[in-house]
């Protein structure tokens, strides 16, 4: 799984199939003695920069042809604004597909979809009045023009006052006081309530509303959790607003993408997109021609496997994604701060990154901030992984808290182990990788973890159900603070570690509601430094992403924030004859 309106975020937490066998939990070390702390801190690495390409003019790419993309992932559904398909691969599939009124370039700059809006601009200040003029060549792909009643359903589907819808987040659209239509509704005025300052990561991925709206399309849920409604269901959406089009729909086996013919921009360079979902062994495939597109999430193997092909490119880049670990506390046990705290001093993260991801990119650091990632300018770390590691204090704080020291070297306390288990996607070597060496140095401390993972997908249902202990995987952002108040915001809908902390709340509701940047800049920071007191998650690295394809394809450009590798699909293509 890798919001998805940007006031939320993706779930990263995609398939990548390895050769590894699961540990079900740590083994116990015959070395009774502490492991020693960290002597000396390291400088830390350069925070490695967006990638950016060189772009190949148009009249040089020869149209036509097909890509084949294997996909880390298959969309549980078609509505990436629903917290039950808000995946970073559904968001890439989508991009393309759903009108988008703001995109984040690969630089982290945002810019309006010139082809969808004439402009879009603030009017007023008080209130804040956002205008929307729209292209009027913009249709949906059956003919219907895009206009005011997109943006008035959209709004109203994630505004927070429908009970059974499955929104991923309210953020900035329960800041609305109004969404109105003129000039033939080709004109929409958005009048906020309070300031909302991230007013662009709004109205994106907008769905038609003359298609679903009746037809309970948003992703409703039952009293149980279960979503239901037609985007839910086996057939993808046939109806189109951007430039490309979903047909074909295989479940577990493939999707394509295919120019939408009533687009009225630029036309794709090439004919079509076949995404796959049952690709298990990217480099054979590359090697057979079954694929020639991949964006995995990258492991050693996988990339010296990919740079060992003469017929591929391959680029590693560090963009708006971070891995982290979320506790759950709903556990009586991670209830109590004393018990996070000596999970946080127990485990060497400065280690851990060197042992993974710095295995194949050396750029790779610590992340010590939740709201902005390393190469961000608002950056600004609150933690240091390297003196926070701490194995002799976490003890103390355990026995301070009451905890004993059992015959096993595992700690316990009214008769109960502080054991628990960690979830992430099963088949990820990486991963699989982390999760053992968090088993290894928590079992130092004596804290046990047992590692109980599910494959896919699958590992997403009891994270959003709120059933686990500890989760291990990474959201996707877009450059907007906004962006984190459903996750750490009491009652958030992706706050699924059940925290809550009033002045954590207030600094979320001031962000989010200040008109001056500035501001929204200080309470984002103050709001991590209360996170790193209160541990409900542990940032670990800043994510990197890995790009990989033919080399006759031209134009390719990762775009490693919500907008993903195909962001740019439209502009791809083969070199011509000369």
């Amino acid at each position: 799984m890798r919001s998805v309106s940007r006031g939320s975020k993706l779930l990263a937490l995609g398939l990548v199939v390895a050769t590894v066998g699961v540990a079900s939990c740590g083994k116990k070390s015959s070395n009774s003695s502490l492991p020693a702390k960290n002597t000396s801190c390291p400088t830390s690495s350069p925070a490695p920069k967006p990638l950016a390409a060189p772009t190949v003019p148009v009249s040089s790419i020869k149209p036509g042809g097909t890509v084949t993309y294997a996909s880390d992932q298959e969309p549980t559904g078609w509505n990436v604004q629903t917290a039950t398909d808000a995946t970073a691969d559904t968001a890439y599939l989508e991009t393309g597909v759903w009108p988008q009124t703001f995109i984040v370039k690969p630089d982290y700059s945002v810019v309006m979809d010139s082809n969808l809006l004439l402009s879009a601009s603030q009017t007023s200040s008080s209130p804040q009045t956002i205008v929307y003029k729209m292209n009027p060549k913009a249709k949906w792909s059956d003919g219907v023009p895009i206009n005011a009643a997109d943006f008035i359903y959209n709004w109203q589907m994630q505004n927070g006052t429908i009970s059974n819808v499955d929104a991923a987040s309210t953020t900035g659209y329960d800041q609305i006081k109004s969404v109105t239509g003129s000039d033939n509704d080709e004109t929409i005025t958005v009048v906020y309530k309070t300031p909302y300052p991230d007013w662009k990561s709004l109205f994106i991925n907008m769905i038609p509303q003359h298609i679903y709206k009746n037809a309970a399309g948003w992703g409703t849920v039952d009293k149980d959790g279960n979503a239901s409604g037609p985007m839910h269901n086996a057939a993808a959406p046939t109806v189109s607003g951007g430039v490309w089009k979903l047909q074909n729909y295989q479940p577990k086996k493939s999707v394509e993408l295919v120019p939408n013919p009533a687009y009225w921009g630029a036309k794709p360079l090439i004919n079509k997109i076949i995404v796959r979902f049952d690709v298990t062994d990217l480099a054979p495939a590359f090697q057979n021609g079954e694929i020639n597109f991949a964006y995995p999430q990258p492991q050693l193997d996988i990339v010296n496997q990919f740079k060992q092909q003469a017929n591929l490119k391959t680029f590693v880049n560090f963009g708006l994604s971070f891995e982290h670990i979320d506790m759950n506390l709903a556990n009586p046990m991670l209830k109590q701060l004393a018990v996070r705290q000596a999970i946080n001093y127990g485990l060497n993260r400065y280690e851990l990154v060197k042992k993974t991801v710095g295995q194949f990119d050396g750029r790779a650091s610590t992340l010590e901030n939740r709201m902005w990632v390393n190469n961000q300018a608002e950056y600004v770390a609150h933690a240091n992984a390297c003196t926070d590691f701490n194995p002799e204090k976490a003890v103390k704080t355990l026995e301070a808290a009451g905890y004993k020291k059992g015959s096993d070297g595992y700690y316990a306390k009214d008769g109960k182990e502080l054991s628990f288990k960690i979830i992430t996607t099963g088949g990820n070597l990486l991963r699989e990788q982390t999760e053992q060496i968090i088993v290894d140095q928590l079992q130092k401390v004596g804290i046990k973890i047992v590692i109980a993972n599910k494959p896919g997908s699958a590992a997403f249902d009891p994270i959003t159900s709120k059933q686990y202990d500890l989760a291990l995987f990474a959201w996707v952002a877009a450059p907007f603070p906004s962006s984190n108040v459903s996750i750490y915001t009491t009652g958030g809908g992706q706050n699924w570690t059940n925290y809550s902390n009033k002045q954590e709340d207030a600094l979320l509701k001031d962000m989010a509601t200040t008109p001056d940047h500035a501001t929204e800049i200080k309470d984002s920071q103050n709001a991590d430094k209360i996170l790193w007191q209160d541990l409900p998650t542990i940032p670990l690295y800043q994510k990197p992403t890995l790009l990989a394809y033919t080399n006759n394809l031209l134009n390719v450009r990762d775009d490693a924030s919500v907008q993903g590798p195909l962001w740019n699909a439209q502009e791809w293509g083969t070199a011509k004859a000369q």
